[in-house]
Order: structure tokens, then sequence, then C-alpha cells
């Protein structure tokens, strides 16, 4: 039930959230009815949702979606990339964008909520439950901004130079 409200607030923005383009270029190939979307990676799966619940209510609009890096997608953007809908996983890139007037309107549509996965059975309540010789994964600090969120976490609470 929450994937589906999310789905439907996440659809609200998404009709809302647009990038500028100075060229508004129509390929004979394409049908004018393109909605294009530019979504991080890491949205893959709730952007599927999306489309799903979208196509409910609007079946004459095909939408496309180029998935990838936040910082990719801002840049392709930057450089003309055909975009209506940037989904980014972070702040800073949406900013750029609006720095550079490509950004039209811009809103907050989801939040990010760090979690520890461990193996089944195990005992770990939190990264200060981990023993010597166990391992702790987070994403790239310098370019994944789930990276980077850990890592913060991580210095916040004391626990960074004693896993890294």
């Amino acid at each position: 039930m929450k994937l589906k409200y999310l789905a439907v607030i996440l659809l609200s923005v998404c009709l809302v959230v647009g990038c500028s383009n100075d060229k508004k270029e129509t390929n004979s190939n394409q049908k004018e009815n393109t909605l294009h979307v530019a979504a991080a990676a890491s949205l893959t799966d709730v952007t599927k949702d999306l489309e799903t619940a979208f196509k409910k209510k609007h079946s004459d609009v095909d939408i496309t979606f180029n998935y990838g890096g936040s910082g990719s997608l801002r840049q392709q953007i930057e450089k003309g990339a055909p975009v209506d809908v940037f989904m980014s996983a972070n702040t800073k890139d949406v900013q750029a964008l609006k720095d550079k007037k490509k950004a039209d309107n811009t809103y907050d549509y989801a939040r990010n909520q760090l979690v520890l996965i461990g193996e089944q059975g195990t005992d770990l309540k939190s990264v200060k439950d981990l023993k010597d010789g166990q391992k702790l994964a987070i994403g790239e600090v310098n370019s994944v901004p789930a990276g980077k969120y850990a890592e913060g976490y991580l210095k916040d609470n004391g626990l960074y130079s004693s896993v890294k």
C-alpha cells in the first residue's frame, strides 16, 4: 500500500518537475506525446511502477527513460538532451541545473534511509555491533549519494575510522 501511495505522489511530482531545453526539436520518428524522463539508476524499480500508474490515466503518452548516474544525466541535460523530467538521486545536480537555468520546477520527491543489511540469522543491529574481521560495504563516497550519506553517518557516530 505504501508503494502505491508513493507511486502516486511521485507520479504527481513527475508531472510538474521539468527541465528546460532551448532546442525543442521534434524527431519525425517520435510521437509528439512523449515524456522523456532522465532518472538515477537507483530509481529504476520505482519508475516502472510510476509508468504503470501514469499510463492508466494517460494512455496516449509514451514515456522514454534514460537511466544513469545523476551527474552524468545532469551533464546530458546541460548539453541539450531532450528531457522533460529529471529524477536525481541528490540535490547537488538539481541545483546545478537550476543555477544554469536548465530546470524550471523542482521538488523533493523522495527521501533516503540508510539501512544495515546482513546475512540471514545475523544478530547485528548496528554498525557498532561489527566485530574484528567483519566487513562493511558502502557506496562509493565520491560519486554515489548513498555512499556519501553512509560516510556522513559513520563519521557523525565516530565509527568511520574503525570500519575504514
